[in-house]
């Protein structure tokens, strides 16, 4: 019975936009079994969907604005004068955050972590993929189904 949800699991999923798909990851109530989560983001391409500066020490700062809402923006703006929050990342978050360029799947960017800080990202593929959840759950980043060639 299990075998037969999962594959009709896929088989709903393999019609849907990559965004629906994403929001029936997070928020179903009969979530699919880890690795068939594991696999369903590993293999989306995250492109960058916000605004970013190299800060003082070389790594990346993102600015997610405080409101969508245009009104409530200059509102925010007349009050505060800073309409972004600013979240900065850590050496290994600015080498993910480098490589989402809408080339490589995250699979690809967890072999470039690994490669680079080598042992001391272990989980790597289980932390990074907590890093996209967040980073897409704030809308900081856009996800693609990566093309079967």
């Amino acid at each position: 019975m299990v075998g037969v949800l999962a594959r009709n699991y896929s088989d709903r999923c393999q019609n849907k936009p990559l965004i629906q798909h994403v929001y029936f990851m997070l928020h179903r109530k009969n979530k699919p079994s880890a690795q068939e989560n594991l696999n369903d983001w590993l293999n989306t391409i995250p492109v960058k969907n916000c605004d970013y500066h190299k800060g003082t020490n070389g790594n990346f700062v993102l600015q997610m604005p405080k409101s969508d809402n245009a009104v409530l923006q200059k509102i925010i703006f007349f009050l505060s004068r800073k309409p972004h929050f600013k979240i900065k990342l850590d050496d290994r978050g600015s080498f993910i955050w480098q490589h989402c360029d809408g080339k490589n799947s995250i699979s690809k960017i967890c072999g470039m972590l690994e490669n680079e800080f080598g042992d001391s990202v272990k989980p790597t593929e289980n932390r990074t993929i907590l890093l996209f959840k967040k980073l897409y759950q704030y809308g900081l980043i856009r996800l693609f189904r990566e093309s079967a060639s």
